[in-house]
């Protein structure tokens, strides 16, 4: 129930709900932001990954290094390295992630990416999308419904991760 953005200086702008403080950002310029369930991470213009809001499930920890793009999830988080490998954290990375209510017991592996190298990352409810470069789309953690069936599709260039669903664009269609 919140959103986020830059600013044409840089700066990260949030507004709506901040009962965990997701829309209290850091200061700094940024070059790209994610709003997650109750978090949001955002990289600075060094590559350095900064996040903030609930952390319930380890999703506002990530891992020392630097990065070109971050996806926030329902509780997890995932972002593209420098070097193009992905990494994630946050629920589902490990066992201390627990959950309540309809998600008892809820560990999918969202925060377990496959190796490769990415072009493109999204996190979702409980599962995550990628492309995968020369392969195409990737996608791991709950599949329930069917949103980590990605088709085989080498032309796919960009994907979306839903909360239930996930989204691609095929370049040659």
């Amino acid at each position: 129930y919140y959103s986020s953005g830059i600013d044409s200086s840089g700066s990260v702008q949030c507004w709506g709900r901040n009962d965990d403080g997701q829309a209290w950002p850091p200061s700094g310029s940024f070059t790209q932001v994610s709003a997650g369930g109750s978090h949001s991470c955002a990289i600075d213009n060094d590559g350095a990954m900064h996040c903030w809001g609930n952390n319930d499930h380890g999703q506002t920890e990530p891992p020392p290094g630097t990065w070109t793009h971050v996806s926030c999830g329902s509780y997890h988080s995932c972002a593209i390295r420098t070097n193009s490998s992905v990494d994630c954290w946050g629920a589902g990375s490990d066992d201390s992630g627990t959950f309540e209510g309809a998600e008892a017991g809820v560990d999918c592996d969202q925060s377990d990416p496959p190796g490769g190298f990415f072009s493109s990352i999204s996190a979702g409810g409980f599962h995550t999308c990628g492309v995968e470069q020369g392969v195409g789309p990737r996608c791991w953690g709950r599949g329930d419904d069917g949103q980590t069936n990605a088709p085989v599709d080498p032309d796919l260039t960009s994907i979306t991760a839903g909360d239930d669903h996930s989204c691609g664009i095929d370049e040659n269609s």
